[in-house]
This record gives structure tokens, C-alpha cells and sequence, in this order.
């Protein structure tokens, strides 16, 4: 997979509801990676969207269940799908967290650990992107592939040790591919090869964990040109967990060299948060229903699909759901926007963008730009109050401002272009990832040693 001076890059984008991957070509000379290509884990995983992989566990009848196959078996009652376990990605004082266990009604048998679990799921995860490489071997010094992941929260003094937590995940996850052969997933996974999967995981490394990128600078990164002109760049990628934002300024001279401005943030309130304002007023019309436990079975039935109900909710203006017992179930999109909850949710996100926005105009003047350009990217992209947000924002200070959705000429080159093009604002964090030059990815923002030295043809 190497050829004429270069090595492939991999990255992963673990997201809350659904996880992408895509890769690209870097020359030795460590000049920023090209020819990005996302990759069709989803077709591999017998999901309905190509490049997207359902985040989700389910653990039922002493077997594990991944992704779409999770999703399409049958809940028993007072059972959970482990869905947003990235969060935890994100927390910060990983250990801890990892060395916990789920809730009962997620793992009633004490079975595994949170670290378990996510091993698991990165070796479902790292299977799919091998099978959408071509069968290729992301093992060290196999090919010449390096792995970045994307983040959803900054690092600090506080999450130093963060990245040798996820890099312990991954590797762990590699291992337990191998232990397990590909395609352990295409049937439930008893739990005895789990735990043996588990315990017997070699410890030393197994992939070139290149580094990190926060999901905001993977965005920016996808509007860097080469030797392009200066310009400054508002970021809000509104996920399924999290919301974040970033600003960032690139030189003229040297894109790669952009400097991170203003603030820089990660808000728990996305897309999950607005599914379940939908499902409250859904539960709240089923006024028929009167015991807590029938609204408790109707909110679980409701789960599998919120998000499909919730885009067609956007699209249409309206909602109909019609129940076993024969009752339709009923709401509009006013009644969504005007809940409170959802103008909580919409608050708490257009104070963070403005303050953002504002405190990036000053920085902006200050470097000599002319105006903002703003990015808004992820699921929640599409919303229409965001939308209204982002196009008909009014700054404090005089700076030109402005939103862009133009996609960048490189893109055409692309495989599958027109798909990709159409998906952009879910697939921007993992093609941004791929691409970003070394400076700006996670260790190189908190000033740490960065990637390891690439390998020249002669070293392979």
C-alpha cells in the first residue's frame, strides 16, 4: 500500500450515533495527507447508509450484538442498547471511568467493564475498516499505515493522559480482532470468547496510533488550501452527543500552520438531547396511556427509530405515528420548537456560537482579517434554528461575516464524489481528520511530542 515515497493514513470518527472512517495518501516528506477517500464501513456492516456504522452494543441471552445488529434485535423489557459510550471518550479521567461498569439494565450480569466494551466495539470497528480497505492489516510496519482519531473535547491539564487511554483502547481493540478472526460479528459473540478475547490481549503495540483531532479542527482543516489566502474560520459541528466549537486563523504562507483563536468549546447538549424532547411530547399525547409502565414501553418503542421521526418532523412540518392498539400519536413541528425544552437546548447553543463568534471578531481585526467565515457541520446542521442562527447572525464589532457551505474543488476528485458531497455535514470530522496537517492535530496543541517519525522507503 506504500509506493513512490508515501504511506496511507487512516483516521476514525467514533461518534455518538454513528461511527466513520476514511483514508488518504501522505508523502514521507510529512506534507499534509491528499486524495482523501471515505470508506464504506456501512456497506460492510450491513448498514442502509454506506459510510455509516450504528455506535451500539447490545448485550442480551449471554451474547454481544454490534452495531446494525444490535439495533435490529428485539429489546427484552427493561433492557438498554449501549449507544453513547463516546462520551466517555470525551470526560476526561478516563481510567476511572473505563474500570466502571454499565447500568444493570445495559449489562445485568456484571459482565464487562465500559473498557471492555468499547475494546469490543473498536474491534467490530477496526475489523470494518480492514474489510473496507480491501482486506489490508493495519498492523505496525504492514503497509505503512498510521491511525488518527477524532476526539469530541479538548485536552487539558486535567486529560493529559487521555491519549495513551484511547491509544490502549485502540491497540486493545486491534488485538482482540486478531484473537477473534474477522467477522466475529456477523454472529452473536458468546460471552466466553469475549472474555477469553479479552483477558489474553497482547499488550504491545499493534498500530501506528498517529494522534488525535478534535472533530472542530478536523472541520477547519477540510477549508485549508495550499498556499490559499489568510482567512479566518468559525467552526459549529452539532452532534448526536456533543456540540462543539472552535475558531481558528491559517496564513496565507503556510496552511498548516493555523493559529487556534478565541475559545474553543464542547457543550453536552446535540442532537440526542433535542430526540428526546421529541419523544417527551410524543409520550405527553399518549394521553391513553396512564400507567407509568405503558408510557415507559411506548418510550422504548419509540427509540429505534426517533431519528428518522425527527428528520421527517423537519421535513414535513408534522408528525403521525400510528400505534398497535390504533391510536395516532401526533405533533407538529411548532410544538417541538416551542417546547422548553428544545428552546433550552437551542439557547444554550446559540449563546456559546455568539460569544464565539464575537470573541473571534476581536482576534480576527487584530491579525488584519476582513471577515469570519462560518462552518456548520454534523446532524444538527440541518435544523432550521440553527440554520437562522448561523445565516442571520449580527456581531458587535465591524468585520465582515458570513456562512459558507461551498465545498472545496478537491472534493471532486474524490470517489463516490456526489454522495460524499451530499453527506458532507456527517462526513466533514472524518475527512477533515484524515487530512489535517500534524500541526494541528492533539498533540501537537497542547505542545507535546508529536507523531512518531514517519518511515522512509527504506526503513519499511
Amino acid at each position: 500500500m506504500t509506493s513512490g515515497g508515501r504511506m496511507r493514513v487512516v483516521s476514525i470518527d467514533f461518534g455518538t450515533a454513528f461511527a466513520k472512517a476514511a483514508s488518504a495518501t501522505r508523502p514521507f516528506d510529512g506534507a499534509r495527507p491528499r486524495k482523501p477517500e471515505v470508506l464504506a464501513v456501512g456497506r460492510h456492516a450491513g448498514w442502509s447508509s454506506e459510510y455509516l456504522v450504528p455506535s451500539a452494543i447490545l448485550l442480551v441471552g449471554k451474547q454481544v450484538h454490534f452495531g446494525a445488529k444490535a439495533l435490529a434485535t428485539p429489546l427484552p423489557p427493561g433492557r438498554e442498547v449501549l449507544q453513547s459510550f463516546k462520551l466517555l471518550l470525551g470526560a476526561g479521567e478516563l481510567d476511572g471511568l473505563l474500570d466502571s461498569r454499565p447500568a444493570k439494565k445495559i449489562d445485568p450480569d456484571a459482565a464487562f467493564t465500559y473498557r471492555d466494551l468499547i475494546t469490543l466495539y473498536f474491534a467490530y470497528l477496526i475489523d470494518l475498516v480492514e474489510l473496507s480497505l480491501g482486506g489490508v492489516d493495519l498492523t505496525h510496519g504492514e503497509g505503512g499505515w498510521a491511525v488518527r482519531y477524532t476526539r469530541p473535547g479538548w485536552f487539558s491539564q486535567q486529560t493529559d493522559g487521555d491519549h495513551g487511554a484511547i491509544v490502549s483502547l485502540l491497540q486493545a481493540g486491534k488485538g482482540v480482532l486478531t484473537s477473534l478472526g474477522s467477522g466475529f460479528w456477523q454472529s452473536p459473540l458468546p460471552y466466553e470468547r469475549a472474555r477469553h478475547a479479552l483477558d489474553t490481549v497482547p499488550v504491545d503495540d499493534r498500530m501506528c496510533i498517529e494522534a488525535g483531532a478534535f472533530e472542530a479542527t478536523a472541520v477547519a482543516s477540510c477549508y485549508l488550501a495550499e498556499n490559499g489566502p489568510s482567512r479566518c474560520f468559525v467552526i459549529l459541528d452539532i452532534g448526536a452527543g456533543t456540540t462543539d466549537l472552535g475558531a481558528y486563523i491559517f496564513s496565507s504562507t503556510d496552511a498548516g500552520h493555523g493559529k487556534i483563536i478565541a475559545s474553543r468549546s464542547t457543550l453536552r447538549v446535540a442532537g440526542d438531547d433535542i430526540d428526546r424532547a421529541l419523544m417527551n411530547l410524543l409520550v405527553d399525547a399518549a394521553v391513553e396511556m396512564r400507567t407509568a409502565r405503558a408510557r415507559s414501553l411506548l418510550w422504548r418503542s419509540l427509540i429505534p427509530n426517533i431519528r428518522a421521526y425527527k428528520q421527517q418532523l423537519f421535513e414535513t412540518g408534522e408528525l403521525h405515528l400510528k400505534q398497535p392498539d390504533g391510536a395516532t400519536l401526533s405533533c407538529t413541528l411548532k410544538q417541538l420548537t416551542q417546547s422548553v425544552e428544545y428552546k433550552s437546548i437551542m439557547k444554550a447553543i446559540a449563546g456559546a456560537y455568539r460569544d464565539l463568534v464575537n470573541a473571534t471578531a476581536v482576534e480576527a481585526a487584530a491579525h488584519g482579517q476582513k471577515e469570519i467565515i462560518a462552518v456548520a457541520v454534523g446532524g444538527g446542521a440541518c435544523l432550521p434554528t440553527i440554520q437562522e442562527l448561523v445565516e442571520t447572525l449580527r456581531l458587535k464589532h465591524k468585520i465582515g461575516y458570513r456562512q459558507t457551505k461551498e465545498l472545496q474543488d478537491w472534493m471532486a476528485d474524490m470517489p463516490d464524489s456526489d454522495n460524499v458531497a451530499r453527506n458532507f455535514s456527517q462526513l466533514a470530522v472524518v475527512i477533515g481528520a484524515v487530512i489535517a496537517p500534524q500541526s494541528l492535530l492533539i498533540l501537537r496543541e497542547q505542545g507535546r511530542p508529536g507523531p512518531p517519525p514517519l518511515l522512509s522507503p527504506t526503513d519499511r
